[in-house]
Formats: C-alpha cells, sequence, structure tokens
C-alpha cells in the first residue's frame, strides 16, 4: 500500500494526458477520459473505493504555482489532491510520503514535518508545506491522526504564506 501513495503523490502536478497519470488512475479504477468540471467549478474530486480516498483534478488555470502550466493547454485537468485517506482497521501500520502516518500526534508530526503554516484547530486539522505539496493531518479526539491528504497549493494557501505570484 505504501508504494501507490508514494506514487500518487509524485505524479501531484502532472497532466490527465501524462502517460503515468493514466496508468495509475486506470489502475484504481477511474475510466478515461475524464469528465470535464461543471461550468462553474474548477475541478472535482473522483471518488475510489478500493483503497478508499479521492483523487482531486483542478484546471491548469485553477493552479497558479503550477510549474508546467504554461506547457498546458487551457481547460486541461491537472492531478492536484489525495484526499480522505482514513485510518481503516488494517492492523499493518502505513509510512505515508514525507514520513507521516496514522496515530501520530502533533508533536511527532511537528518534529517529522517542522511548523505548521496554517491550523484550524476547532477541526483538528493542521498543514504543513513540503516540495510545493500541502500536506493537511487532522486529528481524532485522543489528538492522534486519523486523516491525511495531499494537494498541490491552493489560492487562499499563498495567502496564509504570503506568497505573492
Amino acid at each position: 500500500m505504501n508504494s501507490i501513495f508514494d506514487s500518487l503523490v509524485s505524479l501531484l502536478g502532472r497532466s490527465e494526458n501524462d502517460p503515468e497519470v493514466i496508468e495509475m488512475f486506470t489502475q484504481l479504477g477511474v475510466k478515461f477520459p475524464l469528465k470535464r468540471p461543471k461550468r462553474s467549478e474548477d475541478g472535482y474530486l473522483i471518488e475510489l473505493n478500493d483503497p478508499k480516498l479521492h483523487l482531486g483534478v483542478k484546471l491548469q488555470e485553477a493552479l497558479p504555482m503550477l510549474e508546467n502550466r504554461d506547457k498546458l493547454n487551457e481547460k486541461e485537468l491537472v492531478f492536484s489532491g489525495i484526499s480522505h485517506i482514513q485510518r481503516t482497521t488494517a492492523t499493518e501500520p502505513i509510512i505515508f510520503p514525507f514520513g507521516v502516518s496514522f496515530g501520530i500526534s502533533l508533536d511527532r508530526a511537528k518534529e517529522i514535518l517542522g511548523d505548521y503554516f496554517d491550523e484550524r484547530k476547532f477541526l483538528r486539522k493542521f498543514f504543513w508545506l513540503k516540495d510545493n505539496i500541502v500536506i493537511l493531518l487532522s486529528f481524532d479526539e485522543w489528538g492522534l491522526v486519523n486523516e491525511i491528504a495531499y494537494r498541490l497549493i491552493f489560492d487562499f494557501d499563498l495567502k496564509k504564506l504570503d506568497i505573492k505570484i
């Protein structure tokens, strides 16, 4: 299972037309061509059941920090995030990209990832930035990670990080 998440994170920021994205998504049961977002939206989530998670895709113009943005066509979808990775009853510990895992505390997460740049304490969610990827960790009522997400930088992250483009 570790290699699936490592592979998915390594594909963040790539086009829907990238052969590796097509191969990985197809292995996970995603049908191509990908549907286009509704007119009023800049992307959507693809829900998967095995493993249970959501893959986010966004139009390239909605991703201001995307490195290869100028090489993509307008209205081209980009793999932008992996969310709703939730703890299951699996007994085997899973180490996710950037060294995080289920069941670690906020203090341990800060040891691994450094200081977070945003917090939503009332929701028990904390955000880190590593290699232009935002890592979201959600904590349960005991203060342990129970949900992990990875995504590209969005506009509201730029404001929190005080980055101008």
